[in-house]
């Protein structure tokens, strides 16, 4: 069977199910195949498909609900390639966006690029890696408390050769220990607190872990305690749920009073992360 023709026989196939779109199943395909771009994929159509019992055993696993990101063990995040599966959070736009900003404004604060960094709740350390990639000379730290994240994270920080310190640790915990001064503190931790907000193929496969919190427990535990590690002025990033600006806001006030922030929505118009210019 050529690519094309079981291409789009399981499109017409699966045409009601939610879980498969023409990407996903181009995904599929594609690392079925061993190839990591994309944009080959309309040039090979032609092409006989070998091994097709095993590819339909991971179009099943699709099919069942499995994020395919799971399945594939891949997620773009910043036009790089992370191994994922799931020990950690598949990473999302939304966290792009933030990455974005955050280096936009680090490359008019800080002109030599020379800094230090940590990463809370690095997971699959995409941010930490982007981070690195964007100022090589930068310290960055990636921290997490559960180790099998950590495996990911080194796993992708030694794929993107990028030279990271990895320390395990409940939040600020590991920066105290090792005496660290931050410029830049960023994180992105759980913050759903309502069940019934989760995906059911989110809630069966990613990591609960990293997914729930009571209400803003993160953000207070780090704010409350954040100026033992940071220098006298910094940057303070965070991502957060889109109904939690409010109370944020109320913690930024009532922890860090003499900070400037700025709120910032996503790309779908909701309220995502927050970008605070820390001052002691």
């Amino acid at each position: 069977m050529k690519i094309r023709e079981y291409y789009q026989n399981t499109l017409k196939q699966y045409s009601n199910n939610t879980y498969l779109s023409d990407i996903v199943l181009r995904s599929l395909i594609l690392n079925h195949l061993d190839i990591s771009d994309m944009s080959r994929f309309y040039f090979i159509l032609e092409e006989e498909l070998l091994g097709i019992d095993e590819l339909n055993k991971k179009l099943k696993r699709v099919l069942d609900g499995e994020p395919y990101q799971y399945v594939i063990n891949s997620q773009t995040f910043l036009n790089e390639n992370y191994y994922v599966d799931s020990r950690v959070l598949i990473p999302r736009m939304e966290t792009e966006e933030l990455v974005m900003t955050l280096i936009n404004l680090l490359k008019t604060r800080f002109k030599n690029n020379s800094f230090c960094v940590a990463d809370i709740g690095t997971g699959s350390g995409c941010i930490a890696i982007s981070l690195k990639k964007a100022f090589p000379h930068a310290r960055i730290l990636a921290i997490d408390i559960i180790d099998s994240a950590l495996e990911v994270a080194k796993k992708n920080a030694y794929s993107l050769n990028a030279d990271i310190e990895f320390l395990q640790g409940d939040l600020l915990n590991p920066i105290l220990e090792k005496k660290v001064k931050l410029d830049v503190l960023v994180s992105n931790p759980p913050y759903i607190s309502n069940i019934n907000e989760i995906d059911e193929s989110v809630w069966k496969y990613e990591p609960h872990e990293a997914l729930l919190s009571k209400k803003l427990y993160f953000y207070e535990e780090i704010l409350k305690n954040v100026s033992d590690v940071m220098q006298s002025e910094g940057i303070i990033a965070f991502e957060f749920n889109y109904d939690q600006k409010e109370l944020l806001l109320d913690l930024i006030k009532k922890y860090i009073p003499s900070s400037n922030y700025i709120f910032y929505q996503d790309a779908f118009k909701k309220w995502r992360y927050v970008i605070i210019e820390y001052k002691k």
